[in-house]
């Protein structure tokens, strides 16, 4: 449990890999087997490893939307304490959940529309060359013990308060460092991008990120992260809360129709 929470975007983003993934073998099987639901000889006809095939992906599927509902529970408990008396909270995506939590996890309070305009800033300059300067000489000092414990020595007890085995705190940080990269220098970057193991992903995967506002790191022993403009982080929070919104007033004047015509129904009878 502890390992999940700390990896939550990698978490969900490998059962999304995995539900796709199981959808696609089963449209396939079903081609492959001549299959149409809406005709059940077709169901008669199809081969019996086929078909058994096809419930083992079905039940595959079946359990992993089961794990994203209980991760899911656990962000709306989270954001009913952050956000008690926002209804639009109801209407995120799992991801835009996970950008919320991560968010107060890394700044310690929860975000609000003020922060849109004045993003906060959690590490000074000399802050994050410090230790942006100490994750690579961690990842760059295997041959060299000495270096490695004084880097995470100074993390430990100079930054406290830095979750090194959070995924999504280092994500934050990674994002922060990004919207002052002109201040870090280029070099410092380097080092980050190198130390957090940064994957870069082209112009189409960055605007389908912003859109979907799906974040996750890639399958491997080191942390790594989906590159995009760290500017744009508040931003994606900004439209999510207004997409919430939006559908929350639709659902309220939807009810509100609903309620109508049912009166409207009864003064009739």
């Amino acid at each position: 449990m502890y390992v999940l929470l700390n990896n939550r975007p990698q978490f969900v983003l490998s059962i999304q890999k995995e539900i796709n993934r199981a959808e696609k073998q089963f449209e396939n099987l079903r081609l492959k087997n001549g299959v149409n639901f809406a005709d059940e000889s077709t169901i008669k006809n199809a081969s019996e490893k086929g078909l058994h095939k096809m419930q083992f992906l079905l039940k595959q599927k079946e359990d992993l939307n089961k794990s994203l509902d209980l991760l899911g529970l656990l962000y709306d408990h989270r954001l009913q304490a952050m956000y008690p008396n926002w209804d639009g909270r109801n209407y995120l995506s799992i991801e835009q959940k996970e950008f919320f939590v991560m968010a107060e996890e890394y700044y310690g309070k929860n975000i609000t529309p003020e922060d849109f305009s004045n993003p906060p800033r959690k590490y000074s300059k000399d802050e994050q060359i410090e230790i942006i300067s100490s994750f690579y000489q961690i990842s760059n000092s295997h041959n060299d013990s000495y270096k490695r414990n004084q880097s995470i020595e100074l993390l430990n007890k100079k930054y406290p308060e830095f979750q090194t085995d959070n995924q999504s705190y280092k994500h934050m940080f990674y994002y922060e460092c990004m919207r002052y990269s002109d201040e870090i220098g280029q070099e410092r970057m380097n080092q980050l991008q190198s130390a957090f193991n940064v994957q870069h992903v082209g112009k189409e995967e960055d605007s389908q990120l912003e859109r979907s506002a799906t974040i996750g790191p890639k399958s491997n022993h080191n942390s790594s992260f989906l590159s995009f403009d760290a500017s744009g982080f508040f931003s994606i929070l900004e439209s999510a809360i207004h997409e919430a919104d939006r559908k929350w007033r639709e659902d309220e004047l939807e009810q509100k129709n609903k309620n109508k015509r049912k009166r409207q129904k009864g003064m009739e009878r």
